[in-house]
């Protein structure tokens, strides 16, 4: 409703909206599982307009309070993402490629801070690209994975 009243012409892709568990459920599509107060809800969802297609993913806590372990993932997160934004310039020599080993870095150091991981862990790297099933992101054009 929303994507229409903004001028899009449709939705990108079907919306995945997903709590608790099920949001890290990649393109999770179920939609019939109980939430909880405390649950984070994830919302995927995109729009087109004149053959172009967005797509934007967002999570909050379903009650509008974070409990201690969510903010701070949430807060890792976030801090990761606004450091790649401002190493986002139209400089010529900034890849996606780039942006995305910068992110794995810096989201590695969050999960060892966060004990999620541990400094030394061989399949560290694994396990922290588990994380990025799209890398970082991905290319948007006439289709969500152009």
């Amino acid at each position: 409703f929303e994507i229409r009243l903004s001028g899009a012409e449709r939705l990108a892709y079907p919306c995945v909206v997903a709590g608790g568990v099920n949001a890290v459920t990649l393109h999770y599509m179920h939609n019939n599982a109980v939430l909880r107060p405390h649950d984070m809800l994830l919302m995927d969802a995109g729009a087109s307009l004149h053959g172009y297609s967005s797509d934007l993913t967002r999570t909050w806590p379903l009650d509008g309070r974070f409990r201690d372990e969510q903010r701070r993932l949430y807060e890792a997160v976030l801090d990761v993402n606004e450091r790649i934004i401002d190493l986002c310039v139209a400089d010529g020599t900034t890849t996606l490629h780039s942006l995305h080993r910068q992110s794995l870095i810096w989201t590695w150091e969050h999960l060892i801070d966060l004990g999620i991981v541990r400094v030394g862990d061989r399949h560290g790297g694994q396990r922290c690209q588990r994380y990025f099933p799209h890398a970082i992101g991905h290319w948007l054009r006439l289709d969500v994975h152009d």
